[in-house]
């Protein structure tokens, strides 16, 4: 299974959905294999240079080749151990995997690209036997071409060979495509039979091709350590004798070690039991558990500035309605409105899919032919909407970014491959402004049309020589304002609940994607839902209405709901209803695995207000009092006030973020403060009435019964307020 640490994401890999990723699903999918769990080590007992490769047998399946051969010549092929040995586990029970060799090799020679890997791991359940049975290999046939070297099975200390190149399978399985992308890539499965609790599985192949566009000005990358205890690794690039190299690496990996050699300049770096590295959390996008180290030829952010202009050409001619469209928006009173339309244009009528195939994955299609289809990824976009602009007297140039965000970019040496993703950086009078073609429905003035927080881009433009910050504007904070309003008649037997959500910024863009993505009948009744988990009796009173305010960026959705008789009934005659601030919970859910040192994303920047008011009819009261509560940690501020007006009982909670993550040392006071606020959030009114707790026609029973049983010599004494 190819790692997905060399595979080389196109530009059109990403949107800016993809910031929603949880954390530990992104690092997966950018540096380990599918079949993550079962990556092994192999000391390197007497490591020799592979012989002179036989001509490979070469086989057709599905329309598409691979071939069966020895690993190249300049490949140091290990040599298995004979058992396991690792300082990192005990007995053995409870054990999952146990990794004997990872060992990654690269040819960066001529320009060439060639990975080598070669994997060994061991099954220790049978909870895991079908995982350990099948092995995925992804390669991208414009390009690349597989060579497999062996499937072998240890038993009893005997290796027999498993490889069947007959029985393999080839086949376009597009892991992409619903991420609206399309990259051409082919899946080898091998289905591996017999495999039992204790074999160990050795697989090693090599991919070899390299994507021409990028000119050799991507960089290697691996991480040291896994959640299984990993007997040992190596992670070796051969480059062109006298090149010059940098290495950067986490201070856990050991040392590198740089050799000049016959077959040219080798950096190698290797470890020997690593221990496990616990991989759950809710960290950011930029930050991976396990530690990682870059290898690269030596560039300057200038030199890959260079090469990536140079993919975006002077544009052809625009198609005539297009050019009208520009006419109309040339018109409009500033250059922030007319930028402001222009963007919307591309973001809502120019769908997002991208075909990221060979010289696709870097390099834009034309502006005029993406405008006629109505179909382009991120580089196409960032470079229509640049021609766009400029034809509006607007000075704009695409940029490149990651979706990792925060200093992932800077923090690693100058290459091409840091970048999955492409915006534009527009300069509009005396502002500098950043604007994403792939979001879409956004609303309001140019400084509502947020982008995500990518942290450090790379613009494509005369003269930059160096990374530079991506500004937020305003609206990228999502504001939520959702007032609750219960008004109850006068025995309290039946209520009306209104609810009025007013979102704005990048909450009303999300919000206009839920409006545009859901029957509106369906999402009235997940609505309706919602409350009917609290209260028994909830039916709609009033169809949902929705108001949307494209001139300030404001979606005001209002939902009018029936309650029959939504109180619980205490001693003493009082009465509770419980109300939960949900949308102060959305953001504050507890992170996961807080038992390590790592960072905690958090939603940045949301500011949220939920105001829950009941009206008190004549004759009730409130049991409660009145407080004004805060709780304030690293990375958010939280209060919550209650008090009564007149007839009007109120609960106003109030939630801000003030950091987009939360440092590990800082962790435990977040999630302190996180239980503080969830213990504040859910509420409960408390009322009694003052006339004793009977409704009119309750007391007039009473008074009834009284008179008969006066009439019937019943002697029992009433109550003070004349009830029993």
């Amino acid at each position: 299974m190819r790692t997905a640490g060399t595979r080389r994401r196109p530009l059109g890999a990403a949107t800016a959905t993809l910031q929603t990723l949880q954390p530990a699903a992104r690092a997966a999918a950018l540096l380990r294999p599918l079949l993550w769990a079962g990556l092994a080590w192999l000391a390197l007992a007497a490591g020799a240079r592979a012989a002179d490769p036989s001509p490979a047998q070469t086989y057709t399946n599905g329309g598409y080749h691979f071939a069966v051969a020895p690993p190249p010549a300049w490949v140091e092929v290990a040599k298995a151990p004979e058992h396991w040995e690792s300082a990192n586990t005990g007995d053995g029970k409870g054990e999952i995997w146990r990794n004997w060799l990872w060992d990654q090799q690269v040819d960066r020679r001529a320009k060439r690209h060639t990975e080598y890997h070669d994997y060994m791991y061991q099954p220790m359940t049978a909870g895991v036997l079908g995982e350990a049975s099948k092995y995925q290999i992804g390669f991208l046939p414009d390009f690349e071409a597989l060579t497999l070297h062996r499937v072998e099975v240890l038993r009893d200390g005997k290796w027999t060979s498993r490889l069947k190149p007959e029985a393999i399978t080839l086949a376009r399985r597009e892991s992409e495509f619903e991420s609206d992308m399309a990259t051409g890539e082919v899946t080898a499965l091998l289905v591996l039979e017999d495999v039992r609790v204790g074999d160990v599985v050795r697989i090693s192949y090599t991919v070899e091709g390299a994507n021409p566009v990028l000119d050799g000005l991507d960089a290697d990358h691996s991480v040291f350590g896994f959640q299984h205890p990993l007997m040992w690794q190596r992670f070796e690039v051969l480059f062109d004798k006298g090149a010059d190299v940098v290495v950067q690496r986490d201070p856990r990996v050991p040392a590198e070690h740089i050799a000049d050699t016959a077959a040219g300049k080798r950096v190698t770096l290797e470890e020997h039991d690593i221990k496990p590295i616990p991989t759950e959390g809710s960290y950011p996008a930029w930050f991976i558990p396990e530690p990682r180290v870059v290898v690269a030829r030596r560039h300057a952010w200038k030199d890959i500035e260079t090469w990536a202009q140079a993919l975006y050409p002077t544009p052809k001619p625009l198609p005539d309605d297009l050019e009208k469209l520009i006419a109309e928006w040339s018109k409009l009173p500033d250059p922030e409105t007319r930028t402001a339309r222009a963007l919307e244009a591309v973001q809502d009528q120019v769908r997002y899919f991208g075909v990221e195939v060979g010289q696709n994955s870097h390099r834009p299609n034309e502006p005029a032919d993406v405008w006629d289809k109505r179909t382009g990824d991120c580089k196409d976009k960032a470079r229509l909407l640049a021609t766009i602009l400029g034809k509006l007297g607007v000075s704009a140039e695409p940029a490149l970014v990651s979706t990792n965000g925060g200093d992932w970019a800077k923090s690693q040496p100058p290459s091409a491959s840091p970048f999955d993703h492409v915006i534009v950086r527009a300069h509009v009078g005396d502002k500098t402004v950043w604007l994403d073609p792939t979001r879409g429905l956004q609303r309001g003035s140019l400084d509502e049309h947020a982008v995500s927080d990518f942290g450090y881009a790379l613009p494509l433009a005369t003269g930059v020589d160096g990374l530079v910050p991506v500004t937020r504007t305003s609206g990228a904070v999502a504001r939520w304002l959702v007032q609750e309003h219960y008004r109850p008649d006068a025995d309290g037997k039946h209520m009306l609940l209104q609810v009025v959500t007013d979102v704005a910024g990048s909450a009303a863009e999300d919000m206009r994607g839920r409006l545009a993505g859901t029957d509106r009948e369906k999402l009235q009744g997940q609505y309706r839902d919602y409350y009917g988990k609290r209260f028994k009796d909830v039916r709609v009173a009033a169809p949902m209405q929705v108001r949307d305010d494209p001139a300030t960026n404001h979606v005001v959705v209002t939902e009018t709901y029936a309650l029959g008789d939504p109180w619980s009934v205490f001693e003493g005659g009082q009465r509770g209803m419980d109300t939960e601030a949900d949308s102060i919970e959305g953001f504050t859910k507890m992170p996961e695995a807080q038992g390590n040192s790592y960072p905690v994303a958090i939603r940045y920047p949301v500011e949220a207000e939920q105001r829950i008011d009941l009206d008190l009819p004549a004759g009730w009261r409130w049991g409660g009092e009145t407080l004004h509560k805060s709780v304030e940690v690293p990375g958010m501020s939280y209060t919550l006030t209650t008090g009564q007006k007149d007839s009007h009982v109120s609960f106003v909670h109030h939630y801000r973020s003030t950091a987009p993550y939360i440092a590990g040392n800082e962790v435990g006071r977040y999630a302190d403060g996180l239980r503080q606020v969830n213990d504040l959030v859910a509420r409960r009114f408390i009322v009694a009435r003052t006339d004793g707790g009977l409704s009119r026609e309750d007391r007039l029973s009473r008074l009834v019964k009284d008179i008969l049983d006066e009439r019937t010599g019943d002697t029992g004494k009433p109550a003070a307020d004349g009830t029993r």
